[in-house]
């Protein structure tokens, strides 16, 4: 028989060790839920507190009215005004409140996912715009007016921007490039360099129009024109000139706005 107490105080004892544990797991539990300890300040101040799993906010409604909402991960809290003709707002109530905040957060996100979606449409309407003028360029012509490539001295040269195009022969004349830098052959066309007239004895622009040959795509080819005396200025002993390729518009191009350039030489020293 005293065997029989023994056995049965351990057992009491045992159930008790874990109705304890139970109870520690259970507190650390809420704790770990709750980070804000909005649960434990909602009761201190005799507040109705709530817990909506599915917006993973936690809310207080304070005797005074007043409603308190935290998230229970980041702990942020935020403070607001409830509103009712019920005095003693039910569970369901506040649960409603919750519930609209929640849905208006996701409303907030699906704003912001428009708002990137709507950016992504502007950058892909952007890319399909300049893969359209490469597409361009790979079905047709387009001449253009260049710099003759400058030679350094070895095997390297130097291809110069359009507008600096002055660059002189040994006798000279100025010598330039016409590039057909689009995918489709080029028919014969005209290039026409107008010099320009800046003292009082020259009777305007001297023009000089120049055969250009076909040009198959991403070929060019170099011309040369002789400059008129007239063309310097008495003051500043500068030409001032233009060239325009394709002038009859012989050619069908990918972009008819590249087509002229212009430059300044100063006097030749031969």
């Amino acid at each position: 028989m005293k065997r029989w107490f023994i056995t049965l105080g351990v057992v009491l004892i045992s159930l008790s060790v874990i109705n304890i544990r139970e109870a520690v797991s259970q507190q650390t539990q809420q704790t770990q839920l709750d980070k804000s300890g909005l649960d434990i300040y909602c009761n201190a101040a005799g507040g109705d507190y709530h817990f909506v799993p599915q917006s993973n906010v936690s809310v207080c409604l304070l005797p005074d009215g007043t409603v308190l909402a935290c998230n229970i991960t980041s702990g942020k809290c935020s403070k607001s005004a409830f509103v009712s003709r019920n005095p003693n707002p039910s569970s369901k109530a506040v649960d409603d409140l919750v519930n609209l905040k929640f849905l208006q957060s996701i409303d907030i996100k699906l704003n912001n996912l428009a708002s990137q979606v709507s950016s992504l449409v502007t950058g892909q309407n952007t890319i399909a715009s300049l893969v359209g003028d490469v597409q361009a360029l790979c079905s047709l012509s387009d001449l253009v007016p260049l710099a003759r490539p400058l030679a350094t001295g070895g095997t390297q040269t130097i291809i110069r921007e359009p507008g600096d195009v002055c660059q002189r022969d040994s006798e000279g004349r100025l010598i330039f490039r016409v590039h057909n830098q689009g995918g489709i052959d080029a028919p014969v066309s005209t290039t026409r360099v107008f010099f320009g007239c800046p003292n009082a004895t020259c009777t305007g622009p001297t023009q000089v129009d120049v055969a250009t040959p076909a040009l198959p795509g991403f070929s060019g080819v170099e011309l040369v024109v002789p400059i008129p005396n007239s063309c310097f200025s008495t003051t500043t002993l500068k030409c001032d000139f233009t060239i325009g390729v394709d002038v009859a518009e012989a050619v069908t191009e990918a972009n008819e706005a590249n087509n002229t350039t212009a430059g300044v030489c100063g006097p030749s020293i031969l």
